[in-house]
Parts: structure tokens; C-alpha cells; sequence
């Protein structure tokens, strides 16, 4: 369970720095895209072998599992405000990072509070499981 507690840790730091980078060259969102839900799938299989306790650093997993869990749950709610406020015609809309922030005045604090949070949660994963 060792090699897949690092695989897990090194797919969320790659996704992790992806994002940030994302955030400042456009260009890139289809890949980061790409990557994300992948990892989503991942994390809600790691929280719930972490919180049956499969994982040997049970914490570790919790927390890193449960800050994507989080985020993936807020991109679902503005999906459906931004589904409320615009109705059918969101369908023909591409959903990027420019079309959330003029939709939502306060969604770019919020984006980078949840990629700052991330990024520490990486580094924290790697210091925490080196250590166990």
C-alpha cells in the first residue's frame, strides 16, 4: 500500500502544480481538465480505503483526499447556480476559469484560496508520508 500512498501523493502534487500553472497560461485548461478528473475518481477511492483505514497513515490521506473531495463538491454547486442563472443556454458555453470569474465576482479569491490550499496540502503529503 506504500507504492500506491506515493503514486496517489505524486498524482495529486502533479495536479496540484498543473493548476497553478493553469491559472496563468489559458492554454492549458484542457489538459489540466484532463488530468483533474482522473484524479477525482482517485481521490474518493483513497478516502475510502483511507477512512476504512487501509492506509497505515490514515490522517494523511483524509485530509488530502477530503480538501479534493471538497473542491470537487464546490465545482458541482456552481455548476448549478451558474445552471440557475443561465438556464439551456449553459450547455453552449465552454466552462473555463474566465467564464466562472465573470459569471461569480467572488470566485477568484475563492479559486486561488482552494489552490493555495492545495499546493500546502501537496507539500504536507510528501513531509507527512516521507515521515511515516
Amino acid at each position: 500500500m506504500k507504492v500506491f500512498g506515493w503514486f496517489y501523493i505524486s498524482v495529486y502534487c502533479i495536479s496540484a502544480l498543473l493548476s497553478l500553472v493553469t491559472s496563468f497560461i489559458r492554454d492549458l485548461e484542457p489538459l489540466n481538465n484532463t488530468v483533474s478528473a482522473p484524479v477525482g475518481l482517485l481521490s474518493l477511492v483513497v478516502f475510502i480505503l483511507a477512512y476504512v483505514g487501509t492506509f497505515a497513515s490514515r490522517k494523511i490521506f483524509l485530509y488530502l483526499s477530503g480538501l479534493y473531495m471538497l473542491m470537487v463538491g464546490f465545482g458541482l454547486v456552481l455548476i448549478v447556480l451558474l445552471f440557475s442563472k443561465l438556464g439551456a443556454s449553459l450547455r453552449s458555453q465552454e466552462i473555463t476559469l474566465e467564464f466562472f470569474q465573470e459569471q461569480f465576482v467572488w470566485f477568484a479569491p475563492v479559486h486561488w484560496a482552494f489552490t493555495i490550499a492545495w499546493l500546502l496540502m501537496s507539500v504536507y503529503g510528501i513531509v507527512a508520508y516521507s515521515k511515516a
